[in-house]
């Protein structure tokens, strides 16, 4: 998929399934060496790019493919980030 352009739920439901299933292919050999580590994936060219974080993975696909949409996954995890706010308990 190319940035810059608008997609139908179709052809964004294909690039998701597509994604997924490359990722599925590798998953297990993956979370043995590389839990916690970064993964994304260039659907149409079957290219992955592995980073200690997300930012060294996001930039070497960016290198490769700089006019391409990709898919993150944290290897091992169900959420690439978690976003969270902080709890405060304040006593009445």
């Amino acid at each position: 998929m190319d940035i810059g352009r608008t997609y139908t739920q179709a052809e964004q439901d294909r690039f998701f399934a597509e994604a997924k299933k490359i990722y599925e292919k590798v998953r297990l050999q993956y979370e043995k060496a590389h839990k916690g580590e970064f993964l994304v994936i260039e659907p149409d060219s079957g290219d992955m790019f592995l980073g200690a974080d997300m930012l060294d993975a996001a930039q070497d696909s960016l290198k490769a493919h700089p006019d391409k949409k990709t898919y993150t996954v944290r290897i091992g995890y169900d959420a690439v980030v978690t976003l969270a706010t902080p709890f405060y308990y304040v006593p009445n």
